[in-house]
């Protein structure tokens, strides 16, 4: 394509945009609109990952050993720990740190531990504090770590919580990839058939360009862009209501609520841009290309 002939094609695209501008609003709108939807759908995804990824990072499993080991083993029964390839993390910590870290939590119930302090007993065991990658197979290294000799029990998370929690992320991400993917076709679908009936006012002028030689992609490339200006305008728009409905809506709901982690939309605001764009583009070009061919049979 020649720079000429570029821009020959844009000003021709908008030129069609203008003359069919109902039309073309009302496809922008349409097209905004699932745009819109399928954004919201994206950041429910992206904050349901966020927190199964806090999850994970914050799953704390203690280790707690047999008073009778040794401290020279604390070292080797590190290292068994660490070795097992699901955990991420492994810290060691004293039964006097132990103590100390109970007192400071009930500061303010000294009377459960007064008698303990006076006389020098410390009940607490040394332990370890493990922290996995993965937690769906969060059963599997509870039993290899179970394994390492030395280790007297295991206080281990509710498995319960965790099994919710990763049906419903699961069955989240089903949702939102199937809504997603249908509004995407259906989209394509509005949007070949809105286009259709702007093309049947241009098909005269098609008709005279098929008629004296003009090539279908010289008649093609205005409607084409056409659609790209269709698409691009939709993504804009269905992009400032996003951000408008979930700082306004989403974001303050998290801040009430405080169960969730709730992503801020500064850190997405880019990649939902650009998300809606390629969206929106793909969808413009493809209703525009796929909805002209009729008329090219003359």
């Amino acid at each position: 394509m020649r720079g000429s002939n570029f821009f020959y094609f844009i000003s021709q695209g908008v030129k069609y945009f203008r003359s069919n501008k109902y039309i073309s609003f009302a496809a922008v709108g349409v097209l905004a609109a699932c745009l819109f939807i399928m954004g919201n759908f994206w950041l429910i995804y992206l904050n349901v990952d966020l927190n199964l990824q806090r999850m994970e990072e914050e799953n704390l499993t203690m280790l707690f050993l047999d008073d009778e080991v040794p401290s020279d083993r604390f070292a080797e029964i590190r290292s068994r720990i660490e070795q097992i390839e699901n955990v991420a993390a492994c810290e060691f910590i004293s039964k006097e740190q132990a103590f100390e870290d109970y007192k400071a939590t009930y500061a303010e119930e000294y009377d459960l531990y007064e008698d303990l302090e006076a006389q020098g007993i410390n009940p607490l065991p040394n332990s370890f504090s493990v922290t996995m990658k993965d937690i769906t197979i969060y059963e599997e290294t509870i039993y290899q770590l179970s394994r390492i000799e030395g280790v007297a029990r295991i206080r281990k998370q509710n498995q319960d919580t965790i099994d919710g929690m990763l049906s419903v992320a699961k069955s989240i991400y089903f949702i939102c990839y199937w809504i997603m993917g249908l509004l995407f076709v259906a989209s394509l679908f509005i949007i070949m058939n809105t286009i259709k009936i702007a093309r049947f006012t241009n098909r005269r002028q098609i008709n005279i360009m098929k008629f004296v030689g003009a090539t279908d992609w010289f008649i093609r490339w205005p409607f084409i862009f056409e659609g790209a200006i269709i698409g691009l305008l939709a993504a804009v728009i269905s992009h400032l209501f996003v951000w408008y409905t979930y700082t306004n809506v989403m974001v303050k709901l998290g801040e009430t609520i405080r169960i969730f982690e709730i992503l801020p939309f500064a850190e997405v605001s880019s990649q939902m841009l650009l998300v809606a764009s390629v969206c929106g583009l793909l969808i413009g070009v493809l209703g525009s290309s796929i909805s002209i061919r009729r008329y090219f049979d003359v």
